[in-house]
């Protein structure tokens, strides 16, 4: 007989096979110690059988260790009771596989302790059957671990009771998995309470049915779950349920959420609930819940609310509430946010109280919209805001004297001519001197005159010089003769030769000689110069006085031009010859006369020349002159000419002389002739030489004479000749002496005959010769 099961050791326990182990009785499982049982492995637990688990005490069973209990199949597992299963530990109880957990019956479910099924993960629930899970207390519902409620399904809920959906706690409800929960809210909705509702988390939005929810759920739904709540699941609410809202949850919206809005969700908005709206979400309201905003609504609303408005939104505010929008709402708004509104809308009151940063970001189009009521109501401190780029949408017309008195250099600098030609005189007059200087010729152009007959003489100054062309020539010719000499010199230079030809006479004769100093071509070749003072017309810089039309200087009166200056007279041109007066010119004038400008008179002009403005002629002068220059003087013109004068005149102008005037030079004029000149006379001039004159010639002057002009010779000229004048004719010029001249020739003119001006002789000129000797 073998030795009683309770005497073995553990250890000899550990040792035994399962064939030993299924052999023991139910007897021999009763005596089993804690201490042995606790040594069972596994598979030697599942070797017991079922009748004889089914023996075991509650102490037993909980001495059973975790890893051993995995052992017990689903014969086993049925048979044990609710004391058996009440004994088992936590620990025992999580060590359970699923598939274990789900072979027990409804009744050993029933038996788990609040403590065992706390312990229980999600996987371990989900085992249970719906059933199974319905024999719960709501104490053992309410057990539930955080994990272990995931594993809950849509059956174990529908097997549920009121009483214990009503038992999960807030912390359960927070961590129902979507399926769940979506189950939960569509078939038990009103059994949740408020407290439970209020659990709900944000991440289990997406799986609650809003419209499943009553008005005391909606309001009891908490702000982080309300904060991510879709503008489709806001919009699915019906209008108590969004009336239910409470202004927490209203602040707690995002913009997503509040796009969902209806107008009549927002009809129903309290002031409270409006202001509760964050900044950064407001634009989530749709524009036809904008424009459904009554006059509290609008002015409930912060700064920081209009400021966090979408253009769009901005845009659906209508025209009547706009003038809802108290002062200090629309004080506190931006230029962007402004110009979303429609400026007609506006009222005074609601402009006067504009802040400067606004005004001066507002755009040039918004600016063009302001009423005249509404320019008017600006302060001058507002219109002294106004930027440049708003210059061209500003109704300037608008504006009373004060506020253009104010209005800044940059918008001034933009008016358009357009602007100022519809200002009144006296808005015309209310620009100060400083923006007079600021202002474009562009806008000076649109000035009529009478705007300009306002201006002072310091505003016509003021006007920059670059700009002054902007005035009209209409305004030109209306200015009095103190706003013309109060012109600065620069801003005459910059007039437009249309401006100078405006002016009057009287206006010219008011321009002063610096302004006239200035003046440049195009300007002074409109000008009538005859009208021109003889102090005006010494005036005009010599570098513009060059530039002269020949029509110009001819235009000049002798009395003008005897007051021209040297430098004047000296810069003539070329191309200006034909047109001066010179029977006006003084000597001195004459004098200074450029060499190419003498070359280009004409012999009419010379001849017209008296006899003090000759001789005042320089020797320069006189060798410019051209060849026939000289032509049309009368006889005894040239009687004035001094030697240095005669002997600057150009052989080929000598040769232009008439016979006549040849016969009025004297022996000293004769004296002074160039050897080339003297070779350049023609022989009706040598002709026209008297014996005086001939005998005036020296030796030098003789020796260039030609063959011709020796030919051409009366006898008493060659008579005149002095031996040393006879010596000095050329060979090449001896030949051309006429047999009759040489018969007539002195012994002692013979006698000083060079052998070699006998040698050139021809045989019948020295026969000539023969026959003068023999005739003495």
């Amino acid at each position: 007989m073998s030795d009683p099961v309770s005497s073995l050791t553990p250890a000899e326990i550990r040792r035994l096979d399962t064939a030993a182990i299924s052999a023991w009785t139910t007897a021999d499982v009763a005596s089993l110690r804690t201490d042995q049982i606790k040594v069972l492995r596994s598979n030697q637990l599942q070797a017991l059988g079922a009748s004889n688990v089914a023996v075991l005490s509650a102490t037993q069973i909980a001495a059973v260790t975790a890893s051993s209990l995995v052992g017990l199949n689903a014969s086993q597992l049925a048979v044990l009771s609710s004391q058996q299963i009440e004994g088992f530990s936590a620990s025992q109880v999580t060590a359970f596989y699923t598939s274990q957990l789900s072979s027990f019956s409804d009744a050993q479910v029933s038996a788990f302790t609040v403590d065992q099924i706390k312990a229980m993960a999600s996987s371990d629930i989900a085992a249970f059957s719906p059933s199974a899970l319905a024999t719960f207390t709501t104490d053992e519902i309410a057990a539930i671990s955080g994990s272990g409620i995931k594993g809950l399904n849509t059956g174990h809920l529908a097997a549920l009771s009121n009483a214990q959906i009503t038992a999960l706690t807030t912390s359960q409800i927070g961590s129902l998995a979507s399926g769940t929960l979506s189950a939960l809210i569509d078939s038990n909705a009103s059994s949740l309470t408020t407290t439970q509702i209020s659990a709900l988390t944000s991440r289990q939005v997406a799986w609650v049915d809003l419209s499943a929810l009553s008005t005391e759920q909606i309001a009891a739904l908490s702000t982080s779950f309300v904060s991510v709540l879709s503008s489709s699941q806001i919009a699915g609410l019906s209008d108590d349920q969004a009336q239910a809202l409470t202004s927490t949850q209203i602040a707690a919206m995002r913009t997503s959420g509040l796009s969902g809005l209806q107008t009549a969700d927002i009809a129903s908005l309290t002031n409270d609930e409006v202001a509760a709206i964050k900044a950064n979400d407001i634009r989530g309201l749709s524009t036809a819940a904008i424009a459904t905003l009554n006059s509290s609504q609008i002015q409930t609303l912060s700064s920081g609310q209009i400021a966090g408005m979408t253009s769009q939104q901005l845009r659906a505010f209508s025209d009547s509430q706009i003038g809802l929008f108290s002062n200090d709402q629309i004080a506190a708004m931006t230029a962007r946010q402004l110009m979303e509104l429609n400026a007609d809308a506006l009222t005074t009151g609601q402009i006067s109280v504009l802040s400067t940063n606004t005004l001066s970001g507002l755009s040039s189009t918004f600016v063009a919209d302001f009423s005249t009521d509404q320019i008017a109501a600006l302060t001058t401190g507002q219109i002294a805001a106004f930027k440049s780029r708003q210059a061209a949408g500003l109704n300037i017309t608008a504006l009373s004297p004060d506020q253009i008195g104010v209005l800044s250099d940059s918008l001034i600098s933009l008016l358009t001519s357009a602007q100022i030609a519809n200002l009144s005189s006296v808005q015309a007059e209310a620009f100060t001197s400083d923006q007079i200087a600021i202002m474009r010729s562009t806008a000076l152009s649109g000035f009529e005159s009478e705007d300009i007959a306002t201006f002072t003489t310091d505003e016509m100054a003021a006007i920059v010089s670059s700009s002054v062309r902007g005035l009209s020539t209409s305004v030109m010719s209306a200015l009095s003769d103190d706003q013309v000499q109060g012109l600065s010199t620069r801003q005459f230079a910059n007039l437009t030769s249309q401006q100078i030809g405006s002016l009057s006479s009287t206006q010219l004769a008011a321009i002063t000689t610096d302004q006239i100093a200035v003046m440049n071509s195009r300007q002074i070749g409109t000008l009538d110069l005859s009208l021109l003072s003889t102090d005006q017309i010494a005036a005009i810089s010599t570098p513009l006085f060059k530039t002269l039309q020949s029509g110009a200087i001819a235009s000049l009166s002798s009395e003008q031009v005897a007051n021209l200056t040297t430098n004047q007279i000296a810069s003539l041109s070329l191309r200006q010859a034909p047109g001066l007066n010179l029977a006006a010119l003084s000597t001195t004038q004459i004098a200074v006369l450029s060499s190419q400008f003498i070359n280009l008179l004409s012999s009419a002009q010379v001849a017209g020349l008296t006899s003090q403005q000759l001789g005042a002629m320089t020797t320069g002068q006189i060798a410019a002159l051209k060849p026939d220059s000289l032509s049309g003087l009368a006889g005894d013109a040239l009687s004035s000419f001094t030697s240095s004068q005669i002997a600057a005149i150009s052989s080929r102008t000598i040769r232009s002389l008439s016979t006549a005037a040849i016969e009025q030079l004297t022996t000293t004029q004769i004296q002074a002739l160039t050897t080339a000149q003297v070779f350049g006379l023609t022989t009706a001039q040598i002709v026209a030489l008297s014996s005086d004159q001939i005998e005036t010639l020296d030796s030098a002057q003789v020796s260039v004479l030609t063959g011709a002009q020796i030919a051409a010779m009366l006898l008493e000229d060659l008579q005149s000749f002095s031996t040393g004048d006879i010596a000095a004719i050329s060979t090449r010029s001896i030949t051309s002496l006429k047999t009759d001249q040489i018969m007539g020739l002195s012994d002692d003119q013979l006698d000083v005959l060079t052998s070699a001006q006998v040698r050139a002789l021809s045989s019948s000129q020295l026969d000539a010769v023969l026959a003068a000797y023999a005739q003495v």
